[in-house]
C-alpha cells in the first residue's frame, strides 16, 4: 500500500522538529524490541494503530491515501516498526542476539536444512 499509493514520499522528517523525530524513532525502536521479545504478541500500540487503520480508514482508496495524513502516519509507523523488528533478516543470528532479533532467528530457523 505504501509503495502503490506513493505515500513513502512523506517519510522525510520535519527539519524544524528534529527532536520530535528522534523521539518518534525511539518509539519505533522500543516497539520493535517489545515485539522481538514476544513475537506472538504484537505490542498494544501497534494493535491500536492497526485497529484505527482498519475501522476508521478501511474505506480509503489506495489512490487517496496520500491525501490523508492520519493514514500516512499509521502506515509509515507500522511499516517502520515491522522493518525494525525484522532487522538482520536473512543473516544468521547467534544465541546472544535472539532476544533482540527473534523474527530474524525464526526466519533463519525455518530456512535451515533440517536433514543435516
Amino acid at each position: 500500500m505504501i509503495e502503490r499509493s506513493g505515500c513513502y514520499t512523506e517519510v522525510s522528517p520535519d527539519r524544524q522538529h528534529l527532536e520530535a523525530h528522534a523521539d518518534y524513532l525511539e518509539k519505533i525502536e522500543q516497539a520493535a524490541h517489545a515485539w522481538n521479545a514476544d513475537p506472538g504478541a504484537p505490542p498494544a500500540t501497534l494493535m491500536v494503530l492497526w485497529e484505527q487503520l482498519v475501522t476508521q480508514h478501511g474505506g480509503v482508496e489506495i489512490e487517496q491515501l496520500c491525501a490523508s495524513p492520519a493514514v500516512i502516519s499509521i502506515l509509515l509507523t507500522l511499516f517502520a516498526v515491522a522493518d525494525e523488528t525484522c532487522a538482520g533478516m536473512g543473516w544468521d543470528v547467534t544465541r546472544h542476539e535472539v532476544p533482540a532479533r527473534a523474527f530474524a532467528a525464526i526466519a533463519m530457523g525455518a530456512m535451515a536444512d533440517k536433514s543435516s
